[in-house]
């Protein structure tokens, strides 16, 4: 079962995700993003990525400050999910 072995950290990193990229496709299918659905996508996801960017970005500081390892697995994953959004 060591496959199964994911810091609970990171397992909030994916969720986080996963969360908003399913509540950006229901509100575009259930027609809650306005006149120009679009554009909104855009938006939204453009705010989603500045804010993953800023919580890597914040991620290296705060090993240093606290010293705590599973930080740095969660940078990556942030850093992936800001290039995919």
């Amino acid at each position: 079962m060591n496959w199964i072995k994911i810091h609970w950290l990171e397992l909030l990193a994916y969720l986080a995700v996963f969360v908003l990229l399913v509540w950006l496709i229901w509100d575009y299918f259930s027609g809650n993003l306005g006149v120009n659905p679009i554009e909104q996508v855009e938006i939204r996801s453009g705010k989603y990525t500045l804010n993953f960017l800023v919580a890597t970005l914040a991620c290296s500081p705060l090993y240093r400050v606290s010293g705590y390892a599973p930080v740095l697995c969660v940078r990556r994953i942030l850093g992936f999910s800001t290039l995919g959004l």
